[in-house]
């Protein structure tokens, strides 16, 4: 996974813990995760940054990303 598909998959995790309070991830898978994004990416990335609830937080690539890990099954 190259670093921005890592922050993009991070982002879009949070966005479903944060906003949409369904989380397809375990605490634990979550924290390894976030944890290897934090030790690649810059620290100008947002996955350095506290998560947030507001929508507006978040690209539409990253919740179209979310989208697609909260329903695998559906075209997106």
């Amino acid at each position: 996974m190259t670093p921005e598909e890592l922050e993009l998959e991070v982002m879009a995790h949070r966005y479903l813990y944060y906003v949409e309070c369904t989380p397809v991830l375990s605490d634990y898978d979550y924290d390894v995760l976030e944890r290897k994004a934090m030790e690649v990416l810059p620290s100008i990335s947002p996955v350095h940054q506290p998560g947030s609830d507001s929508p507006k937080s978040y690209s539409d690539e990253v919740i179209r990303r979310a989208h697609k890990l909260r329903y695998p099954w559906r075209e997106q």
